[in-house]
């Protein structure tokens, strides 16, 4: 077996090169993340993290306790004046430190079957593939997107690279007794992964396979064993140490956990003694990862101290337990032990649960197989493989890159072939961070957001064997090359290595960079800080997710900003601990439920809680309020929640409760007297509005609640916060230089509403017949004078205000209807050309569907007047072969404006199609009326009256020609025939006695 490491320091000279590449590899991709990297906090749970680092409070669980350390380190440093910015920083450092620890391990990977690298050659293929795979990493979607913003993924991955490198270091000299170091040092840095995210641990299994390949003989027992202790080192560190250390110290205290360190210690030194070195190195992994653990004392102490953000409060040993288990989110495992009665047991079985009764009421359930998705279809294929194609195959955006997916495919081919023991190594991990996560996590259908940022360790893997798949390309030509010499072998070589950095990094560079750069991306800053603003003074506001949230805590933790206004978050209200913090911290909420209530009965996880929120809706869903000025504001509160109860005539799916959010809300309406404003963030759902609709009135962000029915709309407080308080932070939203991801876009209609619902209050007023004079104040001033103008001046200026600080170019109008309403606003105001740009979008948002394109004609007429524009998209749709159907839409928006021979050259088309149906037959007819073809639609009426005698449609059709003609004689005839047939037509009758009478 070849020492490596014997080599490696044999040949230190030579490694000069390497250990260049390899910090060339951290200042490539440094560079890249620092030119890409968000100016300020993001969205989702970036704002929560940098708030935590800056403060040390407690995120939410299971907590990250290491990542605030190093997040609380880098707020420290004043290198800029953005605290959000100094703490993403700490994203791209590890990010890059990750690239170029995959840099070392691709190079060791191939060393492995290559041996030691001697011509040029050698070098330019070893140190070019492993660049070619690391900057594939580095430019790959996911991977990219977390190294620039304050997220735990970024330091998660940085470890899990690190403890691979290590791994494969150790593999290098494992026949040294100093190899050991690297082993422990691997267990050490697992247990302060743990301190990140749990995801890192996962690595453990891929490592232990790699131990049992180098120091065993490969049997298929001893794999099955290995895989099997390979398990067994995950369950160790997690529930084992993670949960298990505080479940001791619940059980026991701190005097039984010392107990059982100081016998663990005693155990290891007997080891190292009589030198069973295999027990020796499980006890002092087991206590390294401990000490690496120790980092979550961070969160029991913080949240003792009582810190701005201290989610879940665990500050007693049972809360920190429930903390790391996540029972807020009501996480399981795969398999769990549950208490559950015969009675509950059978409910169970009924559900479809899996369950195995082990004795009393002692029940095993596996989760894992009560599938909460499709496995295939939705939580394999959209759920990770989707996210796959997303890094080397076709981008989030449709980008093509599928070279990285072809040479990482083949390169997986090839590792096998050339080594398949360290091919098996990496592959284990591939699955174990991909596959394996898709069945423990058993996604429900659909999720919030994006979750691709849980495979990451995946998408490593797969980049690994990008670089080993450029080695594997020039292998397959070596030898050849051989019998050409070493001027041969370095000119191809040098070749592949530029022709795979092409297709390979610098297409992906190229593909995601505007995607993925956040320069001048303040979205997340100015939309928090304008919906702070919206509020008075000493405000409630509720919000309803992470994004309208987290940021929200970001500006008043971390910038001192608005912190007299009182973030109440709707999901988080239905816990105790949040419901007691809103109580006893400042600014303290009126809430007059005693602790104890609040543990016990409101927010209890237990039936007498859940009894106290029935709210059938058979009975009175009424609530009172007392107003200010004396009365009752009364309205109808509908029920949120549907439990089956088993009532007699409970409809199933049908709301009967509430939830303790909707009682925690009427509770404070009712003691905040209306002396706290209370705001509804207007990304709240109709749902948790709890009926209030018609007490509430827009003023920007945010609805404010009034005691009394009020206008949907405060003109005032909109007008004011649309166009001096939001002011100064629209940033960037007329950039086109700033992507904006598809949630943003969502989020910034928003304003869009806001400034489209002055619109509407100003186009209301406008004199129906035109006769307002206008206001003689110049466009230029009308900013300046704006109280000065007309109605329809306001509202045109409001028009042109919005297009001017979120146009449609760079922030795309997502619906159809408002693209087209705007369109006719404008032109109800006198700008045609601007309205006409609206209706423009409306045919461009049809793409190839011939329906969506006619209703585009049709617009462009009916609110444009551009017959233009309309003719334009009616011959791009007969291009595309109409069937008859769209053939008499096309013929009706011919009607419409009146052009009849545009009109009967369809109808001559319709007239010519097979096998027309008898509705067909009566349109044909119908439309051949109004074009004036009378005898064309008597022959058609005459047709179908044969086989239908009695159809009252083809009566209305024949009396429309012989009325057009005014043919008397038929006319009687017709309907002397039509009530003989049918004699109780009373219609008929009097049109017959009409056409008698001279």
């Amino acid at each position: 077996m070849t020492d490596f490491q014997t080599v490696l320091e044999s040949k230190s000279r030579d490694l000069r090169l390497h250990r260049f590449i390899a910090g060339g590899t951290f200042l490539a991709s440094m560079i890249l993340y620092l030119i890409s990297i968000a100016p300020t906090t993001s969205f989702w749970d970036c704002g929560e993290f940098i708030a935590c680092s800056f403060s040390l409070g407690v995120p939410h669980p299971p907590g990250a306790p290491f990542y605030l350390l190093l997040g609380r380190f880098f707020a420290m440093i004043p290198f800029v004046h953005d605290v959000g910015l100094r703490v993403n920083f700490l994203s791209a450092l590890v990010s890059a430190l990750t690239v170029m620890f995959t840099y070392l391990i691709i190079v060791r990977l191939i060393r492995k079957w290559r041996g030691f690298e001697e011509e040029v050659s050698d070098k330019v293929i070893v140190y070019g593939s492993g660049f070619i795979g690391a900057m594939a990493f580095a430019a790959s979607h996911s991977f990219w997107w977390n190294a620039v913003e304050a997220e735990v993924y970024a330091i998660s991955m940085f470890f899990t690279a690190l403890v691979i490198w290590l791994a494969v270091k150790w593999m290098d000299s494992s026949e040294h007794k100093s190899s050991l170091k690297y082993l422990l040092l691997i267990a050490y840095f697992v247990g302060l992964a743990t301190g990140v995210h749990l995801l890192n641990i996962l690595a453990l299994s891929p490592i232990v396979l790699l131990i049992y390949f180098q120091k065993y003989k490969f049997t298929g027992k001893g794999v099955v064993i290995a895989l099997a202790i390979s398990l067994f080192a995950i369950l160790i560190v997690y529930p084992g140490v993670v949960a298990g250390v505080p479940k001791i110290l619940d059980g026991g205290g701190i005097f039984l956990l010392l107990v059982f360190i100081l016998v663990g210690l005693g155990g290891l030194v007997w080891s190292i003694r009589n030198h069973h070195h295999i027990v020796s190195l499980v006890l002092s992994s087991v206590f390294l990862v401990l000490i690496g653990y120790s980092t979550y004392t961070l969160i029991f102490i913080r949240s003792n101290l009582d810190p701005e953000i201290n989610e879940n409060q665990p500050d007693t040993i049972p809360r920190l337990i429930s903390y790391l288990n996540r029972e807020q989110y009501g996480a399981s495992g795969p398999v769990e032990l549950i208490d559950a009665s015969p009675a509950f047991q059978t409910r169970l079985q009924q559900m479809g649960a899996k369950i195995i009764p082990i004795g009393g009421n002692k029940v095993l359930r596996f989760n894992v197989f009560e599938r909460q998705a499709p496995l295939w279809e939705y939580q394999f294929k959209k759920m990770y493989f989707r996210y796959l194609s997303w890094q080397f195959f076709i981008g989030e955006l449709g980008q093509p890159l599928i070279f990285p997916f072809l040479i990482g495919l083949f390169g997986m081919l090839w590792h096998f072939m050339r080594d398949w023991k360290r091919g098996s190594f990496v592959f284990l991990l591939f699955i174990m961070t991909g596959i394996a996560i898709v069945v423990y996590l058993n996604q429900p259908d659909p999720q919030p957001r994006e979750r691709d940022y849980a495979y990451v360790g995946s998408f490593f893997a797969f980049a690994l064997w990008i670089g080993i798949g450029v080695a594997a390309i020039f292998e397959m030509v070596e030898d050849a090359l051989k019998k050409k010499g070493e001027g041969a072998r370095k000119a191809v070589s040098i070749g592949l290595v530029a022709l795979s950095a092409v297709v390979v990094p610098v297409n992906m560079l190229v593909q995601n960079y505007h995607s993925h750069d956040r320069t001048g991306n303040y979205v997340a800053w100015d939309y928090s800080h304008n919906l702070l603003e919206t509020c008075a003074p000493n405000a409630i506001l509720f919000t309803n997710g992470d994004n309208d949230t987290f940021p929200l805590w970001y500006l008043q933790v971390v910038e001192g900003i608005r912190k007299d206004v009182r973030v109440v978050n709707l999901s988080l209200l239905n816990t105790n601990w949040y419901i007691k913090q809103l109580k006893n911290k400042d600014p303290k909420l009126p809430i007059k439920f005693e602790d104890s209530f609040i543990d016990e009965k409101l927010a209890a996880q237990n039936d007498q809680s859940l009894l106290m929120r029935y709210w059938p809706p058979d009975g009175d869903q009424n609530w009172e309020v007392n107003r200010p000025e004396g009365g009752k504001m009364t309205w109808r509160v509908p029920a949120s929640l549907y439990v089956n109860t088993g009532q007699p005539g409970e409809k199933p799916g049908v709301p009967n409760f509430l939830r303790v959010q909707d009682v925690m809300i009427l509770h404070l309406i009712e003691e905040c007297k209306w002396d706290i404003p209370i705001y509804f963030a207007v990304t709240v759902s109709s749902s948790n509005l709890l009926g209030l609709q018609q007490y509430l009135s827009m003023e920007g962000l945010a609805f404010r609640l009034h005691p009394r029915k009020s206008p949907p709309v405060d003109r005032v407080a909109l007008q004011r916060n649309m166009f001096e308080t939001y002011a100064e932070n629209y940033r960037n939203l007329d950039n086109p230089d700033v992507y904006l991801f598809d949630n943003v876009v969502k989020l910034l209609q928003n304003y869009r509403s806001g400034f489209i619902q002055l619109v509407y209050e100003y186009y209301q007023e406008i004199d129906p017949n035109g006769l307002q004079a206008p206001s003689g104040v110049p466009e230029e001033q009308w900013e300046d004078r704006f109280d000065e103008l007309t109605p329809r001046e306001k509202a045109l200026y409001t028009l042109r205000k919005m297009e001017e600080v979120i146009p449609k170019d760079v922030v795309p109008l997502q619906s159809k209807e408002i693209l087209l309403q705007l369109g006719r606003i404008y032109s109800d105001l006198g700008a045609d050309e601007e309205g006409q740009l609206y209706l423009d979008e409306v045919s461009k948002s049809s793409g190839d569907n011939i329906d969506q394109k006619l209703q585009s004609a049709f617009y462009q007429y009916e609110y444009g007047n551009n017959v233009e524009g309309m003719q334009k998209i009616i011959d791009e749709v007969l291009a595309q072969n109409p069937n008859v159907d769209q053939l008499f839409n096309i013929t009706a928006i011919y009607d419409r404006a009146q052009m009849v021979d545009e009109m009967k050259k369809m109808l001559n088309k319709i007239s010519k199609a097979p096998n027309l149906t008898q509705k067909q037959n009566l349109d044909l007819a119908h439309y051949l009326v109004t074009a004036g073809e009378l005898d064309r639609a008597e022959k058609i009426y005459l047709q179908l009256g044969e086989q239908t005698p009695n159809d009252g449609n083809i009566l209305g059709g024949l009396l429309e020609v012989y009325r057009t003609r005014q043919d008397t004689q038929k006319t009687v005839e017709l309907l002397q025939t039509w009530v003989s047939n049918n004699p109780g037509d009373t219609r008929a009758k009097e049109l017959l006695e009409e056409w008698k009478t001279p």
